[in-house]
């Protein structure tokens, strides 16, 4: 639990750290928009790790998609 709320201030001081990168560059949305998205899938597996729980690898997910259509 500890770990967790680590990740999330640390994630925190990162995205407060370069707002101001992001309001002054040229293309405010766009650049906001790409940011988001790797701080936000970094947050999810970060906290995953923390939690002991390994996210899927690409061959068990795709070992999982071809059971459930019934390939074997």
């Amino acid at each position: 639990m500890i770990e967790m709320i680590i990740i999330i201030i640390a994630f925190l001081i990162i995205v407060l750290l370069e707002m101001k990168n992001i309001i002054s560059s040229k293309n405010k949305l766009k650049v906001a928009g790409i940011f988001s998205f790797f701080i936000l899938i970094s947050l999810i597996l970060s906290l995953l790790l923390s939690m002991n729980k390994r996210p899927l690898s690409p061959a068990d997910l795709i070992e999982m998609i071809f059971n459930m259509l019934g390939v074997k």
